[in-house]
């Protein structure tokens, strides 16, 4: 049977979970540790149901990549009777953890074995499962749910299969006419009380047979085109261009940004953000994340097809040394279409671009200029810095990070703000919502040479009060010599300051932010 359609999919940037509040399995691949005393401030707001007293690092898949099917784990009430009336309240409240899998395939079984990757929780929990998935021939899919207790299908936001409420495993079907193309999909899941337990969710394709939905049967092929606004409709984000281009080279699509850069005096027609992230240093060149945020309030969009609003931004970033020679180039055309239904998140929001650079030790400037195609009209910023020349163990720039999202490491290479899969979204004015569930970003760079480990010394002030202190040693660094790091922030509103220091033997490195966590 097919139930009423309904939208209840939350927006992709609030679809994870932050990295403090991942599994620990998760953590550890992904983003690897995070401070066991600063993780206690990742708390649900005081509207949301509260979570359990046990460690929230219990939940996790050791295998969570991009593309996967992830869920967000939450703990529920007992006695809840279905999923319907708890939702609203699910997707108000932080995350306990996160699970990640290819498939949703668990038969019935003891409730005392419990749903993989989810350890010490075997009743009264939910698991709200996100995926887009590729469809490459168009038709009528039949879904299937299996389940003890309750489940839900949504495909792009509607529901398809309601198979809610307390009950003993049983199965409840729907359809969907797909086109080809990308698609969303939702599967909330809860477990009540016991004795068992049990999630299946299986599809048939059109002239097909039916069998448990997998992820990687549903991956858009190799040499199908990229996402655009007649195949993706549902995914409103900015998208990539996929021309290759020569670094220094100019392209058409620069030529708006270009003239905008060559102006007297330089156009200023919006507000947008510029920084120059410090990244890995080293004697002969620094890594550095040149990196812009546009207001989505400033963006101008026009009617597009089946009610859809068009936008169209060229990003253009010069980087001159000292004497003013270009030694460094980076743009991207970012055409997208955004259903009307959500244009308010996306002009609520902003659009966040980064891209890396290996600089030698210098002076240097970097020139910027965002053209808004669809209104005609163009900004430009200029930001200087210093790179001095580096020895010994270093540090990275604290970065304050709004969203984490899915990324393709091959679509942004040389960006130090991609890793393990993730693609981080820097907050460049140093205020952000409480709700977003920001974060703090940083790398140690140990000295190779050097025999001591090294050291964080970690320090967390609100208001110009200290609350917090940490001291601990650091894990060995990944292969390429870095220690990814990050801290999650309270969510309670107030200006804060962390300060990080490494300590390596008689080396010291040392950075700080100062950031602001504002109301919903």
């Amino acid at each position: 049977m097919r139930s009423e359609p309904t939208r209840l999919r939350r927006p992709r940037s609030e679809s994870a979970a932050p990295p403090g509040c991942l599994g620990k399995e998760t953590v550890v691949r992904a983003w690897l540790p995070v401070l066991p005393l600063l993780v206690a401030v990742c708390a649900p707001p005081a509207h949301a149901i509260k979570p359990r007293k046990d460690p929230i690092h219990d939940f996790g898949s050791p295998n969570c990549f991009a593309g996967m099917i992830e869920g967000a784990v939450y703990d529920i009430p007992g006695g809840t009777p279905s999923l319907e009336t708890i939702l609203p309240a699910l997707e108000r409240t932080q995350p306990a953890g996160t699970v990640c899998t290819f498939s949703l395939n668990v038969p019935v079984r003891s409730w005392l074995e419990g749903i993989p990757g989810v350890t010490n929780r075997l009743e009264w929990f939910a698991i709200d499962y996100h995926v887009d998935f590729w469809v490459e021939a168009p038709g009528k899919y039949w879904f299937s749910l299996d389940s003890d207790d309750g489940s839900l299908l949504y495909v792009d936001g509607r529901r398809i299969v309601n198979n809610d409420g307390v009950h003993m495993v049983q199965s409840a079907e729907g359809h969907a006419e797909l086109t080809k193309g990308m698609h969303s999909m939702r599967v909330p899941y809860y477990q009540g009380p016991r004795d068992a337990v049990a999630l299946v969710l299986k599809v048939q394709p059109p002239h097909g047979k039916e069998k448990p939905f997998d992820i990687r049967d549903y991956r858009m092929p190799m040499k199908a085109p990229p996402p655009t606004a007649a195949n993706d409709e549902q995914r409103p984000i900015l998208r990539r261009s996929t021309a290759a281009h020569d670094p220094l080279g100019e392209r058409v699509y620069e030529q708006p940004a270009l003239a905008a850069l060559q102006a007297s005096p330089p156009p200023h027609a919006f507000d947008f953000r510029l920084s120059v992230l410090r990244f890995q240093p080293g004697v002969e060149g620094s890594q550095y994340a040149v990196a812009v945020d546009v207001p989505g309030a400033v963006i101008g969009t026009s009617q597009g097809a089946d009610q859809t609003r068009r936008l169209h931004l060229v990003v253009l970033a010069l980087v001159r040394d000292e004497v003013g020679r270009v030694v460094g180039k980076m743009s991207q055309d970012f055409p997208s279409a955004i259903p009307d239904s959500r244009l308010d998140a996306f002009l609520a929001g902003s659009f966040s671009y980064t891209h890396g650079v290996t600089l030698a030790p210098g002076r240097y400037t970097v020139e910027a200029a965002v053209a808004d195609r669809e209104a005609n009209q163009a900004s430009v910023q200029t930001v200087e810095f210093e790179n001095p020349a580096y020895g010994g163990v270093a540090l990275s720039d604290l970065i304050l990070v709004r969203t984490l999202e899915n990324a393709d490491a091959s679509a942004y290479a040389g960006d130090p703000l991609v890793y393990g899969g993730k693609r981080a979204s820097p907050e460049l004015g140093g205020v952000v919502r409480a709700s977003a569930h920001p974060f703090v970003y940083f790398m140690v760079y140990p000295d190779a040479a050097a025999d001591a480990k090294p050291r964080m010394e970690a320090e967390f002030s609100r208001d110009g009060r200290v609350v917090a202190r940490q001291a601990a040693e650091l894990p060995a660094p990944d292969p390429s010599g870095a220690i990814p790091m990050s801290i999650v922030t309270p969510a309670t509103p107030g200006r804060y300051a962390i300060r990080i220091a490494i300590q390596q033997g008689g080396e010291r490195a040392e950075r700080s932010l100062e950031y602001s966590i504002v109301a919903q």
